[in-house]
């Protein structure tokens, strides 16, 4: 999902970007600080009258904020199984066999409503699981990415054309210049959260891996304080990296709705500052959209024969 940088000091960039990098940094200092260099940053942070060492401490955890945040759409990408890792052959079936369980267990659910009746509790059941699937999966069993965070971002993503027929990624960058002051907000905040846990992920899994070559060269058979702090913090730090991961999945499904939301909304709005008229018919606004499409992608002039601009005949 294409998204604009943050604002460099605002609630979102603090949210999604700072917020994961001074807890990062405190539980590295709080973990390693049995080392001597790091000790020194650990006193820093114990002592805040040395107000010059503070100070440059916070510009650092700052500037490390900007570039997690300058990584954040790579970070999207890995975890949405297009590149790195997840994306090897040996991962790219378990997204569609994920989604082929599930659609069966929706056709099993089906069948039971169609024998049962609609007044059955198996209806309600049956209407949850489907919003659930609609939610969690692309409606073409083609588009299914290796994950389950980047199955539930790309519903979002595919949402717009299977319903209207609008490319999502081009369209969003044209229909954010129409979305109110307030929905875009609404939307920005609601991307900060995804953002905060998708950036705890990968910094919980970093943190993990410091952790296990640390231990790697240190004593076992010696009783040492910083061998249990490191002992206690692998299993804590992959721990939260897999609950950042389920959390990052559980808000990325409520940003998908305020996307979904906006092109709901402000459709007609971005045809009316385009300078075109929705069609009447459901097929002549996908054929409208489709066209526009082409534009958004291939740089295609629209045919003023086919969509008259808005105030004027065909």
């Amino acid at each position: 999902m294409v998204s604009s940088l943050a604002t460099l000091g605002d609630r979102n960039f603090i949210i999604a970007f700072l917020l994961p990098i001074v807890i990062a940094a405190l539980a590295f200092l709080g973990v390693f600080h049995d080392l001597p260099h790091v000790d020194d940053w650990w006193q820093v942070v114990k002592q805040a009258e040395k107000f010059a060492s503070l100070t440059l401490l916070v510009l650092a955890l700052w500037c490390a904020a900007v570039l997690l945040s300058i990584f954040n759409i790579t970070l999207f990408k890995i975890l949405e199984g297009y590149t790195g890792p997840l994306a090897w052959d040996c991962f790219k079936e378990r997204g569609p066999a994920l989604r082929e369980r599930a659609r069966n267990k929706l056709i099993a659910m089906k069948a039971d409503v169609d024998r049962e009746g609609t007044e059955s509790p198996a209806y309600q059941a049956y209407l949850l699981a489907r919003q659930y699937f609609q939610d969690s999966y692309p409606a073409l069993p083609e588009l299914t990415l290796p994950t389950r965070f980047g199955n539930v971002v790309r519903s979002c993503e595919t949402y717009s054309f299977t319903v209207y027929g609008v490319d999502c990624i081009p369209a969003w960058l044209r229909l954010a210049g129409v979305i109110p002051a307030a929905f875009q907000s609404a939307i920005d905040n609601a991307r900060a959260e995804v953002d905060f846990f998708v950036s705890m992920t990968f910094l919980a899994l970093a943190f993990a891996l410091v952790c296990a070559g640390s231990l790697l060269t240190m004593p076992y058979l010696v009783f040492d304080p910083g061998v249990v702090r490191r002992l206690v913090a692998l299993p804590i730090s992959l721990f939260v990296m897999f609950a950042s991961y389920e959390a990052a999945i559980y808000r990325a499904r409520a940003w998908g709705e305020f996307v979904r939301s906006a092109f709901d909304l402000y459709l007609p709005a971005l045809a009316a500052q385009l300078g075109y008229s929705l069609p009447a018919s459901k097929d002549e606004r996908r054929s409208f959209w489709g066209d526009f499409n082409a534009m958004f992608l291939d740089k295609v002039p629209i045919e003023p024969r086919n969509w008259p601009p808005a105030g004027k005949s065909g």
